[in-house]
């Protein structure tokens, strides 16, 4: 987002002509819901219980999943604006009007938006950006309408897209504003593969536009004032860093690093200061990338622009016809945002860190839906086949705790590398889809390292099963029509009881040799369930206190 789309969506609002106020328009449906709004004599962010929102024609009823707070947000809160914040948002279809039923889209289906509303996404105007609609009745949520700080939003189908499965809805919201300017600002910085880019502005644009530098093959040094943001792009791949207040020296060091200087520079941070220094970094003929919101005019040189010192380019969001390119590019190279997880009654101190410059990752709020009934299950009238299932049975919980590690493959391992198998088949009933190779670390060596470990033994693993979901599964999957989860593998641990496990897991051998091996294949963050297993049919892993469930010999016999 740009400051002059917030300026032309006050301008393009409809106005009230007695007192000069923007009109905020939102359909009330049925029920109401918490929203976090700005309260101008407070002069602080309240949660407000609003009516929930009605989808009119060409519009879905959105379940919030996760919302995330932009700095262009603290512009709203700058305007008095009182509609609730917020313009980066994920969420599940709860409700569809009947004129997009044929759009595409069903109950159910988990998509990411965009943020402006009314616009007609066709005209000459729409084509540019969707503030400029020649209709006028183009609304900026968040801003001149209610956003996605709330349990429920509106949403206009053009806006939307479903979720490549490799992207968790829980964490989605900054991808739609955050993450496709970032795309839009590197793809389009005129780079090509080994150029140097910089980064100017570490926060969350920068962190994200430093992991798809890196995935398209340019060489990054991120500059800011702040050491921990910087060390957060530094993790994510940035081949170096400065900070500009604390390194006097850093533009000759920079420009000996980058032998002259960076082919481009994007500029994701609104400091004055930051953009004064550009053009000290770039090379001849480079790059500046405008993406931050500074309060006053650049002050740049006309003649350094008509010599072609360097060129001035901007981006921003943009339009829906360019939003599927930059997120299945996200999605593809697994680029994920780094965020903090909050709740939406944590909204106004969100506020407040951002303001007092204090976030070093990209806040959201999760889970925004509050639980307002509980409801009880009842036993219901059921004439049992089997007496072990009963009502007044025992489960058969096995005497094993299970450790379930999800995770997903680094995007340079292929799925033939991945999913090595060692025969033609799979199994009778799975043939194999592409030729056996040699390589999978996690088949080999990685499973060799793990039960090579001298604690693995010591510490009474009972089980280690490696699940792999390969690329014609997944495909099968889809055909069930359920949400799918979408890892590569998960890694199964049964362990006689917790301590054994934390023994293994905190132990010197781990940390030295596990940890590490894991980045040669793994893409981070692993996500893990932890459990017991409730054995209803099969025999179990013999030992202590395990008790087989129901076998085909008992169903035999009945």
């Amino acid at each position: 987002m740009t400051a002059s789309v917030t300026e032309a969506a006050k301008a393009n609002s409809e106005l009230d002509p007695a007192a000069g106020k923007i009109t905020l328009k939102a359909a009330a449906g049925e029920g109401t819901m918490r929203a976090g709004q700005w309260d101008p004599e407070q002069k602080k962010v309240v949660i407000r219980e609003v009516s929930i929102p009605e989808a009119g024609p060409g519009q879905f009823l959105v379940k919030i999943a996760s919302a995330s707070l932009c700095h262009s947000d603290i512009l709203s809160i700058e305007a008095n604006n009182t509609a609730t914040l917020g313009h980066e948002g994920a969420g599940y279809i709860e409700k569809m009007h009947s004129s997009v039923e044929d759009k595409g889209f069903k109950v159910g289906d988990p998509i990411g938006f965009l943020y402006i509303i009314g616009c007609c996404f066709e005209c000459e105007g729409c084509m540019i950006h969707n503030i400029h609609c020649v209709t006028g009745k183009q609304l900026l949520q968040g801003f001149t309408t209610d956003g996605f700080f709330a349990e429920y939003a509106v949403v206009d189908y053009q806006n939307a897209m479903k979720l490549p499965e490799s992207i968790d809805i829980k964490t989605a919201s900054p991808i739609f504003c955050a993450g496709i300017t970032a795309f839009h600002a590197v793809d389009n910085a005129e780079l090509k593969e080994g150029d140097w880019m910089a980064v100017v502005g570490a926060g969350g644009l920068g962190q994200q536009a430093t992991q798809i530098a890196k995935a398209m093959g340019f060489k990054v040094v991120a500059l800011d004032v702040n050491d921990a943001t910087l060390e957060v792009c530094k993790k994510q791949g940035a081949d170096a860093v400065f900070n500009s207040r604390t390194n006097k020296g850093y533009v000759e060091e920079l420009k000996k690093l980058t032998s002259g200087g960076v082919r481009a520079a994007c500029v994701f941070s609104n400091a004055d200061a930051a953009y004064a220094g550009v053009p000290a970094i770039l090379r001849l003929g480079g790059v500046m990338m405008v993406i931050g919101l500074p309060h006053n005019p650049l002050n740049i040189s006309s003649m350094d622009l008509a010599l072609g010192k360097y060129k001035v380019k901007s981006e921003s969001t943009g339009i829906p016809q360019r939003m599927k390119k930059a997120v299945e590019f996200l999605a593809k190279h697994n680029i994920k945002p780094e965020v903090q997880q909050r709740k939406l009654d944590d909204l106004n101190d969100m506020v407040t860190e951002m303001k007092e410059g204090k976030a070093t990752k990209r806040m959201l709020a999760q889970n925004l839906t509050s639980i307002k009934t509980t409801m009880t299950l009842k036993k219901i009238d059921h004439e049992f086949k089997n007496d072990a299932l009963s009502y007044d049975a025992t489960p058969n919980y096995q005497p094993c705790i299970k450790l379930s590690f999800f995770f997903n493959k680094k995007p340079d391992v292929s799925d033939e590398q991945f999913h090595r198998y060692s025969s033609l088949v799979v199994c009778a009933r799975h043939p194999l889809t592409f030729p056996p190779i040699d390589l999978s670390h996690w088949e080999t060596v990685h499973a060799d390292l793990t039960i090579a470990a001298k604690d693995f033994k010591a510490c009474k693993i009972q089980r280690y099963v490696q699940f792999h979901q390969t690329a014609d599964m997944k495909e099968k999957a889809k055909q069930l029509g359920l949400e799918h989860v979408a890892f590569d593998g998960c890694s199964e641990i049964l362990v006689r009881d917790w301590d054994d496990w934390m023994k293994f897991y905190s132990s010197p051998e781990y940390a030295r040799v596990m940890q590490p091996d894991c980045a040669h294949f793994m893409a981070f963050p692993i996500h893990v369930m932890v459990g017991c297993d409730n054995l209803v049919y099969g025999q179990a892993i013999p030992g202590e206190g395990s008790k087989d469930g129901i076998t085909a010999e008992t169903l035999q016999s009945k």
